[in-house]
């Protein structure tokens, strides 16, 4: 137990790395549900819509904590100077510049689904991990920008104190709404 200790990055590196992956999740949940709400009005009532809300919270703290877990598990296998030194850092440019890209794949995923050859959806995916690592090499090279990153990861912490709580919420009605 003492050697995986070792290869994971302190605690407060990994709250802050947390926070910035639920910031975007769950504020691009919130988004989609507001948008949605107006729409389902007129056909659901308000314990619906509070459970769709639910069922987006409890998923958003999930998929937070698997994208987490995903970077710690990098941090963990990859060389000490890569990702462990700078986790807050490194892990915030990892999380950003995939959530980025993810946004607009999503945008366009029609497109990339109907019309993109596979050879257009490799370079593009490259282009996206490309980026991702050349974010990552700029944030450890210039020290103000690794500074921006991390005063941005340590100010995100907030929401730690706000989604979480929702999210396990979220949880429990979904469970509840399950079993019952």
């Amino acid at each position: 137990m003492n050697g995986l200790r070792k290869r994971l990055p302190p605690g407060r590196e990994v709250l802050m790395v947390f926070a910035v992956c639920l910031f975007p999740v769950f504020g691009w949940s919130l988004i989609w549900f507001f948008q949605n709400v107006p729409g389902w009005l007129p056909y659901l009532g308000i314990w619906d819509i509070l459970s769709i809300l639910a069922y987006a919270l409890a998923f958003g703290l999930v998929e937070s904590a698997v994208v987490l877990l995903f970077v710690l598990l990098l941090a963990a296998v990859m060389p000490r100077r890569w990702l462990r030194t700078q986790f807050a850092v490194q892990g915030s440019v990892l999380v950003l510049g995939a959530t980025f890209w993810a946004v607009i794949f999503q945008f366009i995923f029609e497109a990339v689904i109907l019309f993109w050859s596979p050879v257009e959806f490799v370079l593009w995916f490259g282009l996206a991990l490309v980026s991702v690592v050349l974010g990552c090499v700029l944030a450890r090279r210039s020290v103000r920008v690794g500074r921006a990153i991390s005063g941005l990861a340590e100010r995100l912490t907030v929401f730690v104190y706000l989604y979480v709580p929702l999210g396990v919420a979220g949880m429990v009605v979904v469970a509840a709404r399950n079993l019952l």
